[in-house]
């Protein structure tokens, strides 16, 4: 059961992190204006996060360790938040 939420996990932010890396312009234009290259560079940063975790959530599911596996999905959860958060912040 944890196996297949690790594998929703990881399908999930390996979708965000491409299309945060692809698309910035379609979520930019819900952030203030005055800040364009600091936007850019946050849905960058954080693409490259959700890439890189996705990348490491494949590992986690092939060592298949209970204790990897739920403090893997804590940490995204915990990334999760936090990404929500700063966004709401930078959203008219």
């Amino acid at each position: 059961m944890i196996r297949l939420l690790l594998v929703l996990f990881v399908g999930l932010l390996f979708g965000v992190g491409t299309y945060l890396l692809k698309k910035p312009e379609n979520l930019s234009i819900l952030m203030k204006k005055d800040k364009e290259n600091e936007n850019k560079q946050f849905l960058k940063q954080f693409s490259s996060i959700f890439l890189f975790l996705a990348v490491l959530g494949l590992m986690v599911i092939v060592f298949n360790r209970t204790i990897f596996s739920l403090s893997y999905i804590f940490f995204i959860l915990i990334l999760s938040t936090t990404f929500s958060l700063l966004f709401a912040q930078k959203i008219h």
